[in-house]
């Protein structure tokens, strides 16, 4: 028994140290290069999107563009 809790012991130490050790290496900078694997899914990810809104019909003139434009000028 007191075998057992020294083994189990020391192998919990030991998992515990390399899970920091893991974490401490681990980096979450946004300045590498993203990945071979994120670079494709982003780029077949935009021609989906691009299609799908390239679908739809470019929206109409307004007819009144002073209070059109007018309007703009309030929200910006």
């Amino acid at each position: 028994m007191k075998c057992a809790l020294i083994t189990l012991s020391l192998v919990s130490a030991l998992v515990i140290a390399g899970a920091l050790l893991a974490i401490s290496q681990f980096n979450l900078s946004a300045m590498p290069e993203p990945g071979q694997l994120e670079t494709y899914l982003a780029t077949k990810a935009m021609h989906v999107f691009v299609r799908r809104s390239s679908r739809k019909p470019i929206p109409a003139a307004p007819s009144n563009l002073k209070a059109s434009t007018e309007e703009g000028d309030k929200l910006f």
